[in-house]
């Protein structure tokens, strides 16, 4: 576990509802391809269920659960979060369930006691998984250094993420407080980060689908017709990934 003076789970962004963040024409390639869209739902379908866990402790809740510290209510969530997120997922891929969950963020915001406070950081990995180093976010190459070679789908959302920690770290300072010593503040916060990522990954996946000629094979039902924002279901997804892996086998790689 990560510094209890650390904001946590940084894979996330926070926008006004209907926004979809704008591709990077830097983009690799797989990133517009519609074999992506499974990582996608991976990803939108972990933060719902995070989301789902922070709301039980949120400050928002009128029901929520007490915690006497955040690292309680981390030690909980960092099961749906990280550890056996790859075994307990519902799997919308064609490949075998089990594997890795999705990859633990490379950001984290300092708390308002930090030094520096409310302060953007990269973490920076040794041969052996341990940080070694972390550096401002904006500051020198580091920017650059985050977001080369990833589709912009997965690292803009997560800067738009940490930059609401940074909001709500900077109120909390202007209130002599620390964030993270606030356990249901500090839930609260993940809850409204987590809610709104999965909302931009459902509009990045519809936005994905339809800039495709082919729709990447999804067949919608009438109901999800009616509706624009609609996506494919868990099972759609399947099917969808076992239809496009038979065509590639067939044929090699499509759109």
């Amino acid at each position: 576990m990560k510094r209890p003076a650390l904001l946590l789970l940084a894979v996330l962004g926070i926008l006004p509802s209907g926004t979809v963040l704008a591709a990077s024409p830097d983009d690799p390639p797989k990133c517009k391809e519609c074999q992506y869209l499974c990582a996608l739902m991976d990803q939108m379908l972990q933060k719902e269920a995070t989301a789902g866990f922070y709301w039980k402790y949120a400050l928002k809740n009128p029901n929520a659960l007490q915690a006497a510290t955040s690292d309680d209510v981390y030690n909980q969530v960092k099961d749906v979060d990280f550890a056996n997120w790859g075994k307990t997922r519902p799997w919308p891929c064609f490949e075998p369930k089990g594997g890795p969950g999705p990859t633990q963020a490379d950001l984290e915001t300092t708390d308002s006691t930090a030094n520096p406070p409310c302060t953007i950081l990269m973490d920076i990995y040794g041969p052996n998984g341990a940080i070694v180093a972390q550096k401002e976010l904006y500051k020198g190459d580091t920017y650059q250094r985050f977001t080369e070679g990833k589709c912009s789908d997965i690292y803009q959302p997560t800067i738009k993420h940490e930059e609401k920690h940074q909001q709500d770290c900077k109120a909390a300072k202007a209130m002599g407080q620390s964030l993270f010593d606030n356990p249901a503040r500090w839930a609260q916060s993940e809850f409204e980060a987590n809610s709104l990522h999965a909302q931009i990954l459902r509009q990045e996946i519809r936005q994905l689908i339809n800039s495709s000629p082919s729709g990447c094979g999804w067949k919608p039902t009438d109901g999800q017709k009616k509706d624009p924002s609609s996506i494919p279901s868990v099972k759609q997804m399947q099917r969808m990934e076992q239809i496009r892996h038979f065509f590639e086998m067939a044929f090699g790689p499509g759109d």
